[in-house]
């Protein structure tokens, strides 16, 4: 049997401790677990990563997690492939059961998209409490990742044909006309 993959970026946050008063937090990851958190996010380099999150106990032994999160990631531009750096700046918002809770509600929730597949104003069930405790370095790190582009392009940066391949004002056909064309069929201009 092998053991779970510990996260790169993980402060475990013992949700007993917020159960009568919200708790604020401030996290700010080492050098090494921000170079380990860039690895597992294929990107360049993290250069600065914080975060404020607020645990809430709230009814049926859930807590919600609110803050923020901020970082300096270096990206690779997806045109010229130049490395360049963004900022990230993300609300954070999420909700905790205990396991038993969240199947509850799974269930629930499964039945409802059941009787309306196109419904979007349900909300979703809620992130399982993992042993008493809730991974705030995890969620800084998803929604690091969350606020990224997933094609980023450096500022000023645009998709350009070369030249040989870019049609000449004479070859650029309406959409309309190239049907017009396979209307006739083959041969036919």
């Amino acid at each position: 049997m092998t053991s779970p993959t510990q996260p790169p970026f993980s402060r475990p946050y013992e949700v007993a401790q917020a159960e009568s008063v919200a708790r604020t937090v401030k996290l700010e990851p080492t050098e090494a677990e921000r170079m380990a958190l860039a690895k597992e996010m294929g990107v360049v380099a993290i250069g600065a990563l914080k975060a404020q999150l607020v645990i809430t106990a709230a009814a049926r032994g859930q807590f919600i997690v609110t803050g923020w999160v901020k970082g300096k990631v270096t990206q690779t531009c997806v045109v010229s492939l130049e490395p360049f750096e963004t900022e990230v700046d993300e609300e954070v918002e999420v909700t905790f059961a205990p396991p038993e809770e969240v199947e509850r509600l799974e269930s629930a929730y499964a039945e409802r998209r059941e009787e309306d597949p196109t419904g979007l104003d349900r909300p979703e069930p809620p992130d399982a409490i993992d042993n008493g405790r809730i991974d705030l370095g995890v969620i800084a790190g998803e929604f690091l990742a969350l606020g990224l582009d997933p094609y980023p392009r450096k500022p000023g940066v645009e998709f350009a044909l070369p030249p040989e391949l870019t049609p000449s004002e004479d070859e650029k056909e309406s959409p309309f006309a190239a049907l017009a064309k396979l209307k006739k069929g083959p041969g036919t201009e």
